[in-house]
């Protein structure tokens, strides 16, 4: 008798948030589990709301409306689904367990580092007590699950110490770089570089939301010794404006009008971001993964990055590594070094190059669909 087909279930966010990062994810665990399961299984991706695949605007659909598609609609399509497997994308939607009647839970935990500030082994802003509440839902759904994925072993460390899971349960399995970020032909890079940059003699970026383990002011703190030695120099953000706390260290300095920020719309518009900049600037607290150095070097950008949580394991030897990310010293020190010198530039470039191609579909789809199987 012929044996039923498997049935996996691709579970993603709501599409018109703003967290680019699990988007992302969502679509290359589409990508590489179609490719990779194989002829007994049926895969299906759903996620709440009815939107394209633009994920770097916000949705113009009304705030009632998406609390409706997501708290209302999205349960009922939960309660319906009977699968083999279940792959829950993010650890904040770990609720979605809660819903399922049927089959084995898969969970990617990218990072804790909420748990870890709530518990006082990291000091964050406080988070607020509604968050607090789905934090601790979320732990116990986690806890619960039949496998956890983490996109690193510093990330799978830290599930297994903070939340004591099974190490048998945490598989690790690296995110993969998508496909578009990768060096632009010269002439469009220069091109890039001119509109990005306009006559900035060298071209510094750093990409990530102003929170407070990202340590962005150490960014703005690095660059002001930058400017002061290469008055020349410029620095792009990405992401939200500038913060109080940026504007304040900003005020009636000289490096001042050499700060912008550009917020992409597209992955096309972060891909020039990162082939026209000199150097990348990462001094993070703690990362699970560390998506934007990363996708820099996929550009050919020279990175300097910090080394907490994941950073030491992803980056490598593709990238200038410095020990304490508050350092605005060291990071300037190692920005103006690739800057001065072009033969140092091009082997950093080609390092990070190296790097990356440990992060390709083709490496990590397989792990995952093997992972299916075995759950």
């Amino acid at each position: 008798m012929e044996s039923r087909a498997k049935h996996a279930y691709l579970l993603g966010a709501y599409p018109g948030n703003t967290h680019i990062s699990i988007n992302n994810y969502f679509d290359y665990c589409r990508a590489g589990l179609e490719r990779h399961l194989g002829s007994g299984w049926e895969f299906s991706a759903l996620r709440p709301g009815a939107f394209g695949d633009e994920h770097f605007l916000k949705s113009d659909v009304g705030r009632v409306q998406a609390w409706k598609e997501l708290y209302f609609e999205w349960p009922l399509t939960l309660r319906k689904l009977r699968g083999d497997v279940f792959h829950i994308v993010d650890q904040g939607l770990a609720w979605y367990r809660l819903l399922l009647s049927s089959g084995k839970t898969i969970i990617t935990v990218h990072d804790l580092i909420n748990v870890m500030n709530v518990r006082g082994a990291l000091s964050l802003e406080t988070l607020p007590w509604r968050r607090r509440q789905m934090l601790k839902l979320s732990v116990g759904q986690m806890r619960k699950a039949d496998a956890i994925i983490c996109p690193s072993g510093s990330t799978a460390e830290d599930v297994i110490r903070e939340l004591h899971i099974a190490k048998s349960r945490v598989h690790v399995i690296y995110n993969v770089i998508p496909g578009v970020f990768s060096p632009l032909p010269e002439p469009e890079r220069l091109a890039a570089r001119r509109r990005l940059y306009g006559d900035a003699g060298y071209a510094l970026l750093h990409a990530g939301k102003p929170t407070a383990y990202k340590n962005r002011i150490g960014v703005l703190r690095a660059f002001e010794l930058i400017h002061r030695a290469l008055p020349d120099s410029r620095l792009l953000l990405t992401s939200q404006a500038l913060t109080a706390e940026e504007e304040e260290f900003l005020k009636n300095r000289a490096c001042a009008a050499a700060v912008g920020v550009r917020q992409p719309a597209r992955q096309e518009e972060l891909r020039e971001l990162y082939c026209a900049a000199d150097v990348f600037l990462f001094p993070s607290i703690t990362e699970g993964f560390g998506w934007p150095p990363v996708e820099a070097m996929a550009c050919g950008c020279p990175v300097v990055s910090s080394i907490g949580g994941s950073l030491a394991e992803v980056v490598g030897e593709g990238a200038l590594r410095m020990r304490d990310p508050m350092d605005a010293r060291a990071f300037a020190d190692a920005a103006i070094e690739i800057l001065k010198d072009k033969l140092a530039a091009c082997q950093w470039r080609e390092r990070g190059l190296v790097n990356v191609a440990r992060f390709s579909e083709a490496v990590l789809g397989p792990q995952l669909a093997d992972l299916y199987s075995q759950v």
